[in-house]
């Protein structure tokens, strides 16, 4: 609550603490040692530990509707894509597996867990994407703005996963190529282990 200046020996408020917590004899202290009535001295508590609270919602709130996205959608396999699946694992987290067709037969592709927090940075309004992923995005789209208006924020996080997910899947090395329905197949019995 009252932590020591550097350059005074006065102490001065910590406002990451709860105001509760703070006493009325460390308010005294804190307000002689900035040079303040105790009234105005509370009135910068109260408004430090506001805007502090407001930015903590707002870095949290994109956290928060991820989370609240994941509690509401079905958390089963998904059908993404002709031969790819799709399942949310956590609120950033998505597991995809897939076949790829090369010249009439299919190769699967190793499962493989998508982790959203490597490939975003989390801000106050939401998010931004590393330089890693936005030149994914712009193998699929002609820019990121055309990415993001065509889907609204939280399914672009589902849509960004598949899109990292085929870039960087590796084929299966002990599967050999198989037919259209062999392939379905295999992915069917994965999915439902």
């Amino acid at each position: 609550m009252i932590i020591n200046s550097k350059d005074s020996k006065f102490p001065v408020f910590d406002s990451d603490k709860i105001l509760s917590e703070f006493t009325y004899r460390e308010l005294i202290d804190t307000a002689n040692a900035n040079g303040e009535s105790i009234a105005q001295t509370l009135d910068n508590m109260i408004s430090e530990v506001v805007k502090n609270a407001k930015e903590s919602i707002e870095l949290n709130a994109f956290m928060l509707e991820a989370i609240a996205r994941y509690e509401r959608i079905d958390t089963e396999w998904v059908m993404t894509d002709n031969f790819q699946y799709c399942r949310q694992y956590a609120p950033l987290k998505f597991e995809l597996i897939q076949a790829v067709e090369v010249d009439d037969k299919y190769i699967m592709c190793l499962p493989l867990l998508i982790n959203l927090e490597d490939y975003l940075i989390i801000k106050s309004n939401g998010y931004d994407y590393t330089e890693e992923t936005k030149k994914i995005i712009n193998t699929y789209y002609e820019s990121i703005e055309k990415f993001a208006s065509s889907y609204n924020i939280y399914d672009r996080l589902q849509i960004l996963a598949e899109m990292i997910y085929e870039v960087e899947a590796k084929l299966n090395p002990n599967l050999n190529p198989m037919s259209a329905e062999g392939a379905e197949n295999y992915l069917k019995a994965y999915i439902l282990l």
